[in-house]
């Protein structure tokens, strides 16, 4: 978790703010603060869309904190696992969120999850690219290192836009494409 200002430590409004936190660099937790909800917590400049998790309405329920996800991302996720014997990234979710250039770009990191083996390079290190043109969005890998040999899995993306979520799926041995 991160003070809000994190992420414009030049604007003075966030250094003060106790109602909303960042997640990393890209994702913004905004806590129902005042009891009838009227607390409007001062936001950093740049694109924050609203978005769920669980696949429910961002204002669904005023109870539960609102998520943002900055413009200009892809941060992966995975499902609810139970044990650790399950496979945590399958299906891999890449949750995508353009920019106003209609690009984003994230990073997923996989090892063993237990031992060593990192440090001979046994771990996959991913990097994700997303670019709309012709009302289509287009994600795939551009760049990977590490030993690790990459999983067999469904991955499904989806876009994040102001008028709500497109979703597609594929393989990550090819590019995605997602028209809007």
């Amino acid at each position: 978790m991160r003070p809000l200002f994190f992420a414009d430590p030049k604007d003075p409004a966030l250094r003060n703010e106790i109602g909303a936190f960042l997640v990393g660099a890209d994702l913004m937790v905004v806590g129902q603060v005042a009891e009838d909800n009227s607390h409007r917590p001062a936001l950093p400049k740049g694109i924050w869309r609203p978005f769920s998790l669980v696949g429910e309405s961002p204002a669904a329920d005023v109870n539960h904190p609102e998520l943002r996800i900055r413009g200009g991302v892809i941060i992966p996720a995975g499902r609810v696992v139970e044990s650790a014997a399950e496979k945590m990234l399958d299906p891999l979710t890449l949750l995508v969120s353009l920019d106003a250039d209609g690009k984003a770009s994230g990073v997923l990191y996989e090892d063993a999850g237990d031992g060593y083996g990192y440090r001979d390079g046994d771990y996959l290190l991913t990097q994700y690219k997303a670019s709309l043109s012709g009302g289509v969005v287009t994600v795939e890998v551009f760049a990977a290192e590490g030993k690790m040999t990459r999983p067999e899995r469904k991955v499904v993306v989806e876009v994040i836009t102001d008028q709500g979520v497109v979703k597609g799926e594929g393989s990550e041995n090819a590019p995605i494409k997602i028209s809007l």
